[in-house]
């Protein structure tokens, strides 16, 4: 007896919980996670290298402006679009 009174109470104090609502998620912009173009590699002289290694910094900061969008919203083509007038 006091075995099912104490389960009802148990049971009872769970469905008495408020739920939090949940913020729904926004979709990620399609231009955002598209895989970022690797620059083939032409270099054939040492001269050229240079170059080629730009070409990938380029694309890896790419890749960086794309995950800074992802992560905060306000983040617009390379600064904080809150901070705009």
């Amino acid at each position: 007896m006091l075995l099912s009174l104490f389960l009802s109470l148990l049971l009872s104090g769970c469905a008495s919980e408020s739920v939090l609502p949940t913020k729904p998620c926004k979709p990620v912009a399609p231009s955002l996670v598209a895989p970022t173009p690797i620059p083939e590699y032409w270099a054939e002289q040492y001269g050229q290298c240079p170059v080629y290694v730009e070409q990938v910094i380029l694309a890896l900061e790419q890749c960086n402006r794309d995950k800074q969008a992802i992560r905060d919203p306000q983040y617009v083509g390379g600064h904080d679009a809150s901070q705009d007038p």
